[in-house]
């Protein structure tokens, strides 16, 4: 390229784009004008080649900076590609954590239910395996005390565990519906309305028994008597910390006692045998309280009468083992016995005589 004038190139971007575009209108008037002397058509062929090359130049610089502009524009969308893929990909994230953690939530309740079902399993297992003892011990006692028919009904349900069929002494025979429980806590009230409602709900059964078998009935007495909404006696036994004798004569008491109400028609009579049986009971009750607050306190005394007494053998005779070894003959430790000192005369005068 020709050597461009000073005063060109000491020009900014913008002022030679401007010098290009006039040269390009003078270029352009040239060719309008009458052939000029060959000196002349030299230099302005010379000139137009110039301004041809500042054009192309002009023209290639455009192209470069449109180039970069799109460049440019291009870098910015792919970074926004990626802002927005790396957005995507946290909330996709998010959404997984979600997820694994609803599901993780899921197994866990799902997992804990299977535990209380199990643990629920084991405790129904267990009390139906204490509920089997119970009934088997009662059963028992029924064999040996009770002249009746007895007829295990615990795979029937609202039927008791038995049905006691008794000889009501006028050629017929009563049947009372028993219930045996061996809860370590006082029978609740539920399980009184229970066996009230499946007393009642048979027209065949005369009366009920409630017997516990290792606590008692909550807010009734020992051989409390209650009637049912169809007049029917429901009668309460508890067989706690009593003898194998006398469980056994419980329940044929109570037995004889509900075939006595049962039998009794006239309803005057009945109510005033009800209300001889429940002060007979809470008098019964009281007794038994009262004794057991006497074995009580004479536990307690004999507890410390016993510590006294041993308190007393270890001061009668100081005894201290030796650490000399075992005798050889007797395989005994050899004992120091201690005797007491013997007591000091009091120092005074003589008495005169």
């Amino acid at each position: 390229m020709a050597a461009f004038p000073k005063r060109f190139t000491d020009a900014t971007r913008d002022e030679q784009f401007r010098i290009i575009d006039l040269g390009i209108l003078l270029l352009d008037l040239i060719g309008e004008q009458q052939p000029k002397p060959n000196g002349e058509q030299e230099q302005d062929q010379k000139l137009v080649k110039l301004l041809e090359e500042l054009s192309q130049e002009k023209e290639t610089a455009v192209k470069q900076a449109i180039t970069a502009v799109k460049a440019l524009a291009q870098d910015e969308v792919y970074q926004l590609k990626i802002e927005n893929a790396r957005l995507t990909a946290r909330q996709e994230m998010q959404s997984f954590s979600s997820e694994a953690l609803r599901l993780l939530q899921d197994e866990i309740q799902r997992k804990n239910q299977l535990l209380e079902e199990a643990a629920a399993n084991q405790v129904s297992r267990s009390s139906q395996r204490i509920g089997k003892q119970g009934e088997k011990e009662v059963e028992t006692l029924f064999s040996e005390y009770v002249h009746a028919d007895i007829i295990n009904m615990a795979a029937v349900g609202h039927s008791g565990d038995f049905h006691i069929h008794v000889d009501n002494g006028a050629g017929a025979e009563s049947i009372f519906l028993v219930d045996s429980k061996k809860y370590e806590t006082p029978i609740p009230k539920s399980e009184r309305e229970k066996i009230a409602r499946d007393v009642d709900d048979d027209s065949t059964i005369a009366g009920g028994l409630l017997i516990s078998l290792n606590s008692t009935v909550q807010n009734r007495h020992h051989f409390q008597v209650d009637s049912t909404d169809n007049k029917k006696p429901i009668l309460y036994l508890c067989l706690k910390d009593m003898t194998y004798e006398e469980s056994g004569r419980s329940i044929a008491a109570a037995i004889r006692i509900l075939n006595t109400i049962a039998t009794t028609h006239d309803q005057d009579e009945k109510e005033n045998l009800l209300k001889k049986i429940q002060a007979v009971s809470k008098e019964l009750s009281q007794r038994i309280q009262e004794a057991t607050n006497v074995i009580t306190s004479l536990n307690k005394v004999l507890e410390a009468q016993t510590k006294l007494r041993d308190k007393l053998k270890k001061n009668l005779l100081g005894i201290q083992i030796e650490d000399a070894p075992i005798d050889i003959i007797t395989e005994q430790p050899n004992l120091t016995i201690i005797e007491p000192a013997p007591l000091k005369k009091a120092r005074g005068r003589k008495p005169k005589v």
